[in-house]
């Protein structure tokens, strides 16, 4: 199944599953709930994620 790769249409969506932006191309893309790692599938960077909140991520640098 292929990954829609969008990013949210609405403050409401981007609140209902977790989005990151991602600090080398600036494109908002969905996390997988409690990953560690994650490729940004715009532009292919490795980032470290932590979760503050269990349905909260934030990008916290390149892997």
């Amino acid at each position: 199944m292929a990954r829609d790769h969008r990013e949210p249409t609405s403050k409401e969506e981007a609140r209902e599953k977790p989005y990151v932006r991602c600090k080398a191309c600036i494109k908002r893309f969905e996390v997988p709930l409690g990953v560690k790692e994650v490729d940004c599938p715009y532009c292919g960077k490795k980032w470290r994620i932590s979760w503050p909140k269990p349905d909260v991520a934030y990008l916290q640098g390149e892997a």
